[in-house]
């Protein structure tokens, strides 16, 4: 089995600042050891991963820079680390006859956008497949404050983490939308072969703010898969736009071959934001949080 470049200082931290939470994973399903692996695909159903514990309860909240935990109190202005580990508990051997594989791997997540003072809300994740058995399982984590608070996405902060070539991969919004975002192992195609070598965890951030406190810029939606229709109205005003640009000002019915060319120039352009670089996580130490995996 491969040799994981995690640090043992990781487990360490996740076993000594635990938070008396109640566990709120699901479904109820047959658990395995690291002896004793599972003869088929199925997520974090082992009991006692070195780093994880009790891999069912997958989902972690810390501070930025702070200790992971079940439940932290959220402060204005303050930044939290959302950890959501993944591990296809099939045994190796599995991975030759194809029972242990994992497809169309997705993992989605949820936050609140606005919690009040007083109140305790709850962050979750899902991680499904359409091998595995259960298709999904799912966690949560909790959040309290002691002032009303809105809460945002940090942008472009979800990223994938493994030992393999997509760690550190920025995964798209929809990972906040039923659709999910799709995880591997070299690539982000849903592939996740059994055995411990082959598991992660997705990271994100969310900030927390008082009404009216000047934030980040939202992230987008997520990117349409075709470009949005163009109606005459819209095709008019581009094409008086980009003439305008070129020094023209012919009259739109005088030639079809301009009104092409200038409708072509504007479908052909990018629809997609400007995202800086992802963030690279070191294995060993992500961000002086305890993160932990096999």
């Amino acid at each position: 089995m491969k040799k994981l470049k995690i640090a043992a200082v990781l487990a360490v931290g996740f076993a000594a600042l635990w938070s008396p939470v109640a566990m709120a994973w699901g479904p109820e399903r047959e658990t395995y050891t690291m002896e004793v692996p599972a003869p088929h695909a199925t997520f974090n159903s082992i009991t006692d991963n070195p780093y994880l514990g009790d891999e069912r309860d997958f989902v972690r909240i810390a501070e930025d820079n702070g200790t992971y935990a079940n439940e932290v109190k959220l402060e204005d202005g303050k930044i939290y680390m959302i950890y959501i580990g993944y591990h296809n508990d099939a045994a190796s051997s599995t991975n030759e006859t194809g029972e242990g594989i994992s497809l169309n791997t997705k993992v989605m997540t949820t936050f609140p956008k606005e919690i009040a003072a007083g109140e305790q809300k709850m962050i979750s994740a899902i991680i499904s497949s359409t091998t595995a058995d259960p298709a999904e399982v799912w966690d949560e984590v909790y959040i309290t404050a002691d002032e009303d608070l809105k809460i945002q996405y940090v942008a472009d902060s979800a990223t994938i983490h493994n030992d393999w070539a997509l760690d550190g991969t920025k995964l798209p919004n929809t990972i906040f939308t039923e659709t999910g975002a799709m995880i591997g192992v070299e690539e982000a195609n849903g592939t996740v072969f059994g055995c411990a070598e082959f598991s992660g965890y997705v990271i994100y951030r969310i900030k927390a703010y008082k009404e009216g406190t000047p934030t980040e810029t939202p992230p987008e939606e997520p990117t349409p898969s075709e470009l949005p229709k163009t109606g005459p109205a819209e095709i008019v005003m581009a094409t008086a736009v980009v003439l305008g640009i070129c020094g023209g000002c012919f009259y739109l019915y005088r030639t079809k071959r301009a009104l092409k060319k200038a409708t072509d120039s504007v479908m052909n352009e990018s629809i997609n934001p400007t995202v800086d670089e992802p963030t690279q996580m070191n294995n060993e130490k992500h961000d002086g949080a305890s993160d932990g995996k096999q």
